[in-house]
This record gives structure tokens, sequence and C-alpha cells, in this order.
């Protein structure tokens, strides 16, 4: 989507993001609120950064105030997956939850960040489930698939691989149910949370961009309309159905 803005939007974002993982997303935050009111500085950021986040830290400035939302980019469903730290024979949620029961010191679960959604979704699994389930940071999604894969952290609630089915082959990781309120066309066969017993409310990720607040209106509406324009383009809504996103 970025390489696609850069022929849409001035001034050039470029075509990669620079990660700032760290503080459960704040430090991102606290970055962009910083950052030069011209539009050369974007957030790209899940819609519970901007809720629930707020509530578990204090920032140095109030977001509402310090950040305009922009435009939405898409949807993103949460999954609950687990690697090889749990037995292969595992292969639904209920039987997760039984296997706890037996080893409860296998009982943790990674979430990218304290805070935001996939860390609301476990908690309340382990809620309705009477369960003790303990919930780990991370720095963002990749340092959590790795862990995830290695079987260094049993399982995880994050952003659904890219193909469940592929990575359960090679890497070992297995999608036991999505965090939404229905199946994807993508992926019919995966069950959703509430189908497989467990009635967690399901927070759908939406990612989107965010301009410091007193950036200039035109900008504003510059940056809406090139997402727009790129999220309509066959090619980026194609990569992002790809991972299971609506645009």
């Amino acid at each position: 989507m970025l390489a696609d803005l850069r022929t849409r939007y001035q001034p050039d974002l470029g075509s990669q993001p620079v990660a700032l993982p760290g503080a459960s997303g704040a430090l991102v935050v606290e970055t962009v609120m910083r950052s030069a009111r011209d539009g050369g500085t974007v957030l790209i950021a899940p819609s519970s950064l901007a809720t629930l986040l707020p509530i578990m830290r204090k920032f140095p400035a109030d977001f509402i105030d310090e950040l305009v939302p922009v435009a939405g980019i898409g949807e993103l469903p949460l999954a609950f997956i687990v690697g090889p730290a749990v037995p292969e024979h595992i292969r639904t949620l209920f039987g997760y939850v039984e296997w706890v029961r037996s080893h409860p010191a296998s009982n943790s679960f990674g979430v990218p960040a304290l805070g935001a959604a996939p860390h609301f979704v476990g908690n309340e699994l382990a809620r309705l489930a009477d369960r003790s389930l303990h919930a780990v940071a991370y720095k963002g999604t990749l340092a959590l698939a790795q862990d995830v894969q290695s079987g260094s952290v049993p399982a995880a609630v994050t952003v659904i691989p890219a193909d469940p089915r592929t990575n359960v082959e090679s890497q070992g990781v297995r999608v036991l149910a999505l965090a939404s309120e229905r199946r994807l066309a993508r992926w019919p066969d995966l069950p959703t949370l509430r189908e497989s017993g467990f009635a967690v409310e399901t927070p759908m990720e939406s990612l989107g961009f965010f301009l410091p607040a007193g950036t200039p209106d035109q900008k504003l509406a510059d940056l809406q309309a090139a997402v727009r324009g790129a999220t309509r383009t066959p090619a980026v809504r194609a990569a992002m159905e790809l991972v299971g996103m609506s645009p």
C-alpha cells in the first residue's frame, strides 16, 4: 500500500514503514505526536491503540487531542494459534483448554502488546474457560510469531498468519479459532471462538492512518483521498485479502 501511495500523496512516505516497537505501542504514538505538522509523518496503527491503550497507559499528551484519525485501511481478524509446544493432536480450542488443565505450567500465551485487543481476547477466553492463562507481552508480531514457531511460547493471540494451512505444514503453527463474528471466506474450515464454545466478545482490529493534530486540513484530505484510492485498486485489495483483511 505504501508503494501505491507514493504516486498519490506528497510528501513521499517511502515504500517501507519504520517500526518502533515498545511500551505496548506508546513509543510510536509519542514519536508521531512530536513530529512536524506537515503530513510527512503518519501513524499506521490498529484501532485498539487508540481505544484500549490510553486506558492502560498515560501519555505525555492526550491521544484524542494530539492525533487525528484520517483514513481506515481495513479490518483484520485475530486468531488463537498454538505451536509445537502444544501436542500435534490438539486441533481445537476446547482441546487446548483441556490440555492446559493437565499442564498448568504451559498456560502462557503471547500477545503483540499489553492492553491491545489480543490481550483482551486472551483474558476473556481465560475467564470463560475458567483457566489461569498468563499473557506474555512481545515487541510486535514478528518476535511473537518466531517464539510460537520455535515452541518458546505455547500459544498466542495475534493477527492471522498469512496462510494458516501453509504454516501448519512448514512451521508447526496451528490456528485453533478466529476472534471474529463469522468465518472467513478464504479459510471456511477455521471456526470462530463462539463456534468453539467460548462466547468471547471479539473486537475486530481495524488498521488506519493518523496524523498529528494541527496538520493542515488540505493535507488530511489529501491523505484520506490517497488511502481510499489505494484500497480500491485490485492489487492492494488482493494483497490485503491474502491475509484475511477486509479493505
